[in-house]
């Protein structure tokens, strides 16, 4: 495959770990400057090539809340100092949450 085309490839974070993914072309995020580097899915079709069915971007600070089981957070984060959160009235401190089996990193995020 020649690297322009590999550029637009995903890989699943569970399961699909050996194989490229593919949003299909007239799909409007397939379109998308920059390319979006976080993409949910509702399922992978097989056709030319394994396409993502439904894909909308989401932001890597949204997965250790919405997917906590696969959510693995580090100890708090002494280079990030704590911050106080109004509304909930709490202080919160950062951590470096990793992603799946393969242990993506990810930004940091603030937690209780």
């Amino acid at each position: 495959l020649k690297p322009a085309l590999l550029r637009r490839a995903y890989v699943a974070v569970e399961g699909g770990m050996k194989h490229l993914l593919w949003i299909r072309p007239q799909s409007e995020l397939a379109r998308a400057k920059p390319r979006p580097q976080y993409v949910c899915y509702f399922e992978i079709t097989n056709g030319k090539r394994l396409y993502l069915e439904r894909p909308t971007v989401i932001e890597p600070d949204w997965l250790p809340e919405a997917s906590p089981a696969l959510t693995k957070c580090s100890a708090p984060l002494r280079q990030l100092p704590p911050h106080y959160d109004t509304v909930c009235d709490r202080t919160l401190c950062w951590v470096s949450p990793t992603y799946g089996s393969a242990q993506w990193t990810l930004p940091p995020v603030a937690r209780p």
